[in-house]
């Protein structure tokens, strides 16, 4: 992405926010649940894969700006929250804090594998 962007990235990414934070919960998990796939979020030892770079990887192909992931974190998290509920991801809180990075499990691997996601 250019350092600059332009009226239609902007645009674009605006939509794409509105789209994803107006999709049922059911829904976005099951895209949210691609993060963790194949083509997912590539993650090295010591880094996170949090709510927050989950919203970003669902906005890869736009603007990754706070303005845009902002208003799809709390989404994310609901959707996260009804993956975890299903078997198919595991969460891990670490730090001082709530903070919480996510792997798949071996039913969400199956399912990714599967093209059987649901929530």
């Amino acid at each position: 992405m250019p350092h600059f962007a332009n009226k239609e990235m902007k645009e674009s990414a605006q939509a794409e926010s509105d789209r994803l934070k107006a999709l049922p919960i059911e829904d976005l998990a099951i895209e949210v649940m691609s993060a963790f796939g194949p083509d997912g979020i590539r993650i090295d030892s010591g880094h996170l894969r949090g709510a927050v770079q989950i919203a970003e990887w669902l906005l890869r192909d736009h603007l990754v700006k706070t303005k845009y992931t902002q208003p799809v974190l709390g989404p994310t998290i609901e959707a996260l929250g009804a993956l975890e509920a299903a078997g198919l991801i595991n969460s891990r809180t670490f730090g001082k804090g709530n903070a919480k990075t996510y792997r798949s499990t071996r039913l969400g691997e199956k399912a990714l594998a599967e093209g059987t996601v649901a929530v």
